[in-house]
């Protein structure tokens, strides 16, 4: 769908940033502007959608939200971009350094290396994406409303967390079903230090636990990864 950009060659660009002060942006092709156009419109409905809801910019985790759900239904909803793609840190290099560097800056305020192309798992739209994909109940509307009450350290525990074995797709779309669900029915244990526990809890039990083997299958394990906690709060 996209092109790519190596770690080096963002490296490259991004010091002539730095050298210059200010954000380039590169030629575009016409199929490139095209999605440039669309994705910097995505941001525009972001603002707006936020403008309605009485919510500031400032309120981080609801950007990222709304700008994330708009992103994936672009690329992926509407351009078949899949996890091969988005495993390939160059192509969200490419998207990241070459389509919409101006969105990336104005949302973390200036040039942070780590947002842009440094860090795996860093890279801002990578990031977005995948919180979404590890998420994802069917439809726009329904993953919405299990991740909207979550917040910005509830993407990078899910995220950075892949397992030895890597993602568990249907594994975590099960488990932020069932954390999304307690923001209403058991708001006390719907925390971020709760979620940190759950993680952890799940990164270990993975290694020597299939979760689909489990008597009642993923949903049950799910389950009983939460009421874990439920009788006092134990460490890990």
């Amino acid at each position: 769908m996209l092109g790519r950009i190596t770690r080096n060659e963002a490296e490259e660009v991004f010091k002539r940033w730095q050298s210059d002060g200010k954000i380039k942006l590169s030629k575009l092709n016409d199929t490139e502007k095209l999605h440039r156009e669309r994705l910097v419109m995505v941001e525009a409905e972001t603002l707006k959608e936020l403008e309605n809801r009485e919510l500031s910019r400032k309120n981080y985790y609801q950007f990222d939200l709304l700008f994330s759900l708009k992103l994936y239904e672009y690329l992926s909803v509407q351009n078949g971009v899949g996890e091969r793609e988005a495993s390939d840190d160059d192509f969200w290099r490419f998207v990241s350094m070459k389509l919409i560097p101006d969105v990336i800056e104005r949302r973390w305020e200036g040039l942070k290396a780590t947002r842009f192309y440094q860090e795996s798992r860093r890279i801002w739209l990578k990031a977005l994406w995948w919180y979404i994909h590890l998420s994802w109940q069917g439809s726009i509307s329904s993953t919405y409303d299990i991740l909207k009450d979550n917040t910005t350290d509830t993407i990078v525990q899910l995220v950075e967390r892949p397992g030895s074995g890597g993602y568990r797709i249907s594994l975590t779309r099960n488990l932020m079903r069932y954390y999304g669900t307690l923001a209403e029915q058991q708001p006390k244990k719907h925390s971020t230090e709760i979620f940190r526990k759950i993680m952890r809890l799940n990164t270990a039990r993975t290694k020597v636990v299939e979760p689909a083997l489990v008597d009642g299958g993923e949903q049950e394990y799910v389950k009983e990864l939460f009421e874990y906690f439920d009788a006092k709060d134990r460490a890990i």
